[in-house]
């Protein structure tokens, strides 16, 4: 069992949780991230997290269920596979 890591709420960077090993970065993800979507394609399946000011998209390969891949960014180029999935035809707009 992995020791408690300190509260990371106002330190968090993009670049302190890169520098975590996996194992904490999946901890970090867990008690602070939220799932905001998820996608697949032919072999993987992906789950988008946003955690403080960035996002981690993980990687599962759909054969084995394994994680493949633990991958944070912060430019928004990267979440636009998600955006597909968002229906806003039912949004009221306000005239």
């Amino acid at each position: 069992m992995l020791a408690a890591l300190p509260y990371f709420a106002a330190l968090m960077t993009l670049q302190s949780f890169d520098e975590l090993g996996w194992e904490e970065q999946l901890q970090v993800i867990k008690e602070e991230g939220a799932m905001v979507g998820t996608r697949d394609d032919s072999i993987h399946y992906m789950h988008l997290y946003q955690l403080h000011s960035f996002y981690v998209e993980l990687t599962y390969n759909k054969e084995d269920k394994e994680l493949w891949r633990i991958g944070p960014f912060d430019h928004p180029v990267f979440l636009h596979p998600y955006l597909e999935q968002i229906d806003i035809s039912k949004l009221q707009l306000g005239e």
